[in-house]
């Protein structure tokens, strides 16, 4: 199946570990190593809001603040398109006057789970900001009726950091089997 696909596209195979099988021998995968957070602490999330600095604002991201995102063409991929992540979607960002600061989605949307994440503009990392804007997608997405979780690359140390001050658990490890796309013979 993984062969056929190929000849379509790149194909992202996701192995969890307690499977305890092998995954398909094929060549030339690229394996990444990734970690999966449930289960966030409401009174950590309440309490990452009220610390939105003065001047700071959260706002939905609606389409003209999607054309300045830094992700929006992950968005658009995720979503379908860029129309389909605005209809459907959950984004914010926290802004300073009409500066983007931090980008937060959610970038798989399903009818109980919101997988969430963010990006702090490269001038305004390290200032504790994802987190508190994370907690407000994570309110937004609980409710639409969605419990939010968090999943990161594993030695993506300050993604992990941002989970964790969120308040959630790791609740397991996985690997991406990541396939070119083949040239039909």
């Amino acid at each position: 199946a993984i062969a056929h696909f190929r000849r379509m596209g790149e194909v992202w195979l996701v192995w969890p570990h307690e499977t305890g099988l092998s995954p398909p021998e094929v060549d030339s995968a690229t394996i990444v190593e990734r970690l999966e957070f449930y289960q966030s602490n409401p009174d950590t999330l309440s309490q990452l809001c009220s610390q939105l600095p003065d001047g700071f604002s959260m706002q939905a991201i609606d389409a003209q603040l999607l054309q300045r995102c830094a992700w929006r063409e992950e968005m658009a991929f995720y979503a379908g398109s860029e129309e389909n992540f605005l209809a459907h979607g959950v984004g914010l960002c926290m802004m300073q006057d009409d500066q983007i600061l931090v980008e937060a989605y959610a970038s798989a949307l399903g009818e109980t789970l919101a997988e969430i994440g963010a990006i702090t503009h490269e001038s305004q990392r390290g200032r504790g900001y994802a987190p508190i804007a994370c907690a407000f997608l994570a309110a937004a997405c609980q409710q639409r009726g969605c419990q939010p979780y968090w999943s990161c690359d594993a030695d993506h140390t300050a993604s992990i950091r941002v989970a964790q001050k969120m308040g959630f658990r790791q609740a397991k490890a996985y690997q991406i089997y990541e396939y070119t796309q083949r040239e039909q013979v």
